[in-house]
């Protein structure tokens, strides 16, 4: 299991609503196939995976709003098994959110250090995925925070 943090300027309100947005990027990586309110199936892209190449998934995301979303993998074309969760927790002064990111992946490959090499290739995609979502949480939080 890899588990990374980030505490983000903003309240758990604009972090989650950030996190609803990333299930439709611009870039056509990740697509929002269906939302009932509570569960989103989302089909992702990925490309230059190591050892892989290329490799799509789609995910399950179940919401328990502004506080976790648990995901987890439902097909992919080269990976056996993942899942794992987004827990935001609110900071004492309201206006600030730790978002935890939690990923479980077995790689489904069976090659020297390659649970060691999939840590580390997860670990690191959870920091950027954590930095982005904190520079895009603080951005609109900083907006609706702006005078008019």
């Amino acid at each position: 299991m890899v588990s990374e943090k980030i505490v983000i300027n903003a309240p758990p309100e604009v972090v989650f609503e950030v996190l609803r947005a990333q299930r439709n990027t611009d870039d056509k990586q990740r697509q929002l196939e269906s939302f009932n309110g509570k569960v989103a199936i989302i089909n992702e892209n990925l490309e230059n995976v190591p050892m892989y190449g290329k490799v799509n998934c789609v995910w399950q995301e179940t919401e328990d709003p502004y506080t976790r979303i648990d995901f987890k993998m439902l097909s992919s074309t080269k990976f056996k098994e993942s899942h794992g969760a987004m827990i935001l927790t609110q900071g004492q002064d309201g206006k600030t959110t730790t978002l935890e990111l939690q990923v479980q992946l077995d790689p489904g490959i069976t090659i020297p250090f390659a649970a060691e090499i999939t840590k580390r290739t997860t670990s690191q995609d959870a920091k950027d995925r954590l930095g982005k979502i904190k520079l895009l949480a603080e951005e609109k939080a900083s907006t609706r925070q702006a005078p008019c």
